[in-house]
């Protein structure tokens, strides 16, 4: 799914195969077009060159950015493994942006990998424009997620955020027995947010992955900073103002999935500049979009163990006090409850085997409360 722009009269948008669009809302009459010549196809080829020769295919396009300074308008939009600037009125590429109008969002990964993707609109604060990035979850050797930034005029790069810290950075030391060196994903594959008079950008991280993907966690013991984590960034420097982690050493695929949401609220006469972020397990994290304090406590609970040979858990699970969780927690599993069984039966999910393979799944599965969701027996 993707989000339009409407600006101007004109309406400007992605198409699934990458292409960038300008249309006229009324009629929906092409204003102009651009279609990447790199185009790669619908699946990623995995490919054992070095680090430089990271591919992505078409993955999930969500939308694209606008920026204008009063005198020139841009269309940023991510096609491929390339960033894009447009002119928003004809569609030709920007000369003066990176080579010809695009940058190489290949260049400076931290490690090789077989595949890479960048599903997450780019947002632009000021002068910068920001992106999110993802690996795949079943590599061994998976990328990091880092957000990186680049001037919207240049398309030169400013600075780079580690979601996964080296083991002598802050928050290394949450990535055990060094995991952190093959560990990857953990950056923003939703929206992110950000507080112009703050300066402030407010990226809502994916669950990492190592070795067996991001449902298994026993390669990469530790609480896992930054994934499953609420980061506010200074825009200007890529330097982390505070955190807020809320699922540590996530295997349940409870990453946040919707943009920070920027509420100025009132608490006991006090204004507050707030943000909130709404969770898959129906939690809200209410903080100080500040500096990260929880406007209502936030307390570390003990949590339910599981019994996987080899899984690292954490012993303790952040839980808001206010406000209330906003739907049920927690569910009794039955043979039933991957998905309706007739749905499955048409469309043959569930590892492809259709809803036979779903049951025997669901049959080895136990319900640990809300965060021990999908524990296998």
């Amino acid at each position: 799914a993707l989000t339009p722009l409407m600006i101007g009269g004109q309406l400007y948008a992605t198409t699934g195969d990458g292409a960038i669009v300008a249309l006229n809302p009324g009629t929906g009459a092409v204003i102009w077009s651009y279609v990447p010549p790199d185009l790669l196809p619908a699946a990623p080829t995995p490919v054992t060159e070095p680090a430089k020769e990271v591919i992505a295919g078409r993955s999930v396009n969500r939308g694209l950015a606008y920026w204008s300074d009063g005198r020139e308008a841009r269309i940023i939009a991510i096609s491929g493994h390339s960033l894009f600037a447009l002119d928003a009125k004809s569609g030709a590429r920007v000369p003066r942006f990176g080579t010809a109008g695009s940058v190489d969002l290949r260049a400076g990964f931290r490690r090789t990998a077989s595949t890479a993707r960048w599903n997450s609109v780019p947002l632009i604060v000021k002068d910068v424009i920001v992106i999110g990035g993802t690996g795949s979850t079943a590599d061994g050797q998976s990328l990091p997620g880092d957000i990186r930034a680049y001037n919207v005029r240049t398309g030169e790069q400013v600075w780079t955020f580690k979601v996964i810290p080296e083991f002598n950075e802050f928050g290394g030391d949450t990535w055990q027995k060094e995991s952190a060196s093959y560990s990857g994903n953990g950056g923003v594959w939703g929206l992110m947010s950000a507080d112009d008079e703050l300066g402030y950008v407010y990226i809502a991280t994916e669950t990492p992955s190592a070795k067996g993907g991001d449902f298994w966690g026993g390669k990469r013991p530790g609480s896992n900073l930054f994934a499953e984590s609420l980061v506010a960034l200074d825009v200007k420097t890529g330097k982390r103002v505070w955190h807020f982690q809320g699922i540590h050493h996530g295997i349940w695929d409870y990453d946040f999935n919707s943009a920070p949401n920027l509420v100025d609220i009132t608490v006991d006469g006090r204004r507050i500049k707030a943000i909130a972020e709404v969770s898959k397990q129906a939690f809200v994290y209410v903080l100080d979009r500040v500096t990260g304090k929880p406007v209502w406590p936030i307390v570390e609970r003990p949590v339910p163990r599981g019994d996987t040979p080899g899984e690292w858990y954490a012993p303790t699970e952040p839980f808001p006090t206010k406000p209330p969780a906003y739907d049920q927690q927690g569910v009794a599993l039955s043979a039933d409850s991957c998905h309706h069984p007739q749905q499955l039966n048409r469309q043959r999910r569930c590892d492809r085997r259709g809803i036979d393979r779903c049951r025997a799944c669901a049959q080895g599965l136990r319900e640990h409360g809300y965060i021990d969701l999908w524990r296998r027996r």
